[in-house]
């Protein structure tokens, strides 16, 4: 299950990123791309058993969905695509390149004020 490695390097940055203030930590946003092969419930129930073992007991894990974005290697136009093949909406090419979409990455953290 790589999502318990993904969970534990979440818990490894974010307690870099918050040294000393490990235990303020409210929230952590993650943004997981439509193409990182990763299983959301999966992450959520690895993050919650590991969280136990550091100081960020009280955080909790927002996930936000990176969506699939691709640049035309014909026409450089970049977009959205629906589904596999990938097509350019402007001139119909399957060539193309992954642009967004394929990281796991933390976004941001919520530290509560105070003590």
């Amino acid at each position: 299950m790589h999502e318990a490695s993904l969970a534990a390097n979440v818990l490894k940055i974010v307690s870099r990123a918050a040294a000393g203030k490990e235990s303020r930590v409210r929230q952590i946003t993650v943004s997981v791309g439509q193409l990182a092969g990763v299983m959301p419930d999966a992450l959520l129930f690895a993050f919650e058993a590991l969280k136990k073992q550091t100081l960020l007991t009280s955080a909790t894990l927002k996930l936000e969905k990176e969506p699939v974005t691709a640049c035309c290697e014909d026409c450089g136009h970049e977009y959205q695509p629906q589904a596999f093949p990938y097509t350019c909406p402007i001139c119909q090419s399957h060539v193309f390149r992954i642009t967004n979409g394929e990281a796991v990455t933390v976004k941001r953290m919520e530290i509560k004020k105070g003590d």
